[in-house]
């Protein structure tokens, strides 16, 4: 039931159909701490994103969704390794 995804494991992919972002806020996703530069490319991806597209209110709403998820994810990965790169 459990696979390796994108940035961590699923640990009960039975039936899941979702996307990387929908996976990061999923209840069975248990994320890789050796990830965190990952993690931290994506939400600078998206901070860029947000800047470039500010006239375009669905894609400026999915931007701040996504660096929202992913600021949630660096957060928790670093309360865990004490603020070290993702080791």
């Amino acid at each position: 039931r459990a696979q390796r995804v994108r940035g961590g494991i699923c640990s009960d992919i039975t039936g899941c159909q979702s996307d990387m972002l929908s996976c990061c806020e999923c209840e069975h996703f248990v994320i890789d701490s050796g990830q965190l530069e990952y993690f931290e490319e994506q939400l600078k991806q998206w901070e860029i994103k947000l800047e470039r597209f500010s006239a375009f209110p669905i894609i400026k709403d999915n931007a701040e969704k996504n660096i929202s998820t992913y600021e949630t994810l660096i957060a928790k990965i670093k309360s865990v390794t004490g603020g070290e790169r993702g080791e």
